[in-house]
C-alpha cells in the first residue's frame, strides 16, 4: 500500500511540475519555471529511488521464500526487507564456535 502511494506522490509531482513549466512559458513566471525544473528533477531522482526499492522489495519475497527452504524458518517478506542484516546477525551468533590459534571448534569432539 506504501509503495503505491509512493508512486501516486511521483506522478502527482511529475504533473504540478509539468503544469508549473507550461505556466511559466505562457506567463513568462520565472520563479514557476524554477520551481517546475526542480519539481521535475526531484521526481527523476525519487523515481530512480522508487525502482531500486521496488527491486529490493520484490526480491526479499524470494530471499524469504529460499531462507525458509534452506533453514527450516518462517520468516515473511517483510523481515527479510527490513530486517535482513538481523536475521544474518542473529545466524551469526547461532553458530557454535570457538577459535584458538587458527584452530576451529565445534564443540564436537573428534
Amino acid at each position: 500500500m506504501v509503495m503505491w502511494m509512493i508512486l501516486a506522490g511521483i506522478i502527482i509531482t511529475v504533473i504540478v511540475g509539468t503544469l508549473l513549466l507550461r505556466w511559466s512559458d505562457e506567463n513568462h513566471g520565472f520563479f514557476s519555471g524554477i520551481a517546475g525544473v526542480a519539481l521535475l528533477f526531484a521526481a527523476g531522482i525519487t523515481s530512480i529511488c522508487f525502482c531500486f526499492t521496488v527491486w529490493s522489495w520484490y526480491a526479499s519475497d524470494y530471499r524469504a521464500q529460499i531462507i525458509n527452504r534452506e533453514y527450516g524458518t518462517n520468516y515473511t517478506r517483510e523481515e527479510v526487507f527490513f530486517a535482513s542484516n538481523v536475521i544474518d546477525t542473529v545466524r551469526e551468533l547461532d553458530r557454535k564456535r570457538v577459535e584458538v590459534n587458527g584452530n576451529v571448534f565445534t564443540g564436537k569432539e573428534n
